[in-house]
C-alpha cells in the first residue's frame, strides 16, 4: 500500500492542512491553499508536493485538479 500524503508529510515535518474552501472552483482553492501554505511557511519554497494520485486522493479531489 502506498504511503498516503499526511503520513509522508509527518515523516518530512510538514503541518500542511490545506482548507479547500473559497470562490471559484476546486482547482482555485487548491491553488490558494498551497499558495497561502507556501506563505505561512508551512510548505518550503521548492518542497517537491507527493504523486499527484496520493495527494488527489487525500484532498478528496479528482486526479486532474
Amino acid at each position: 500500500m502506498a504511503e498516503s500524503w499526511v503520513n509522508s508529510a509527518q515523516r518530512i515535518g510538514a503541518d500542511l492542512h490545506l482548507e479547500l474552501s473559497g470562490p471559484g472552483g476546486r482547482r482555485a482553492a487548491l491553488i490558494r491553499a498551497l499558495r497561502e501554505a507556501v506563505r505561512e511557511g508551512r510548505l518550503a519554497p521548492g518542497t517537491r508536493l507527493p504523486p499527484y494520485r496520493s495527494l488527489a486522493a487525500d484532498l478528496g479531489v479528482a486526479r486532474n485538479t
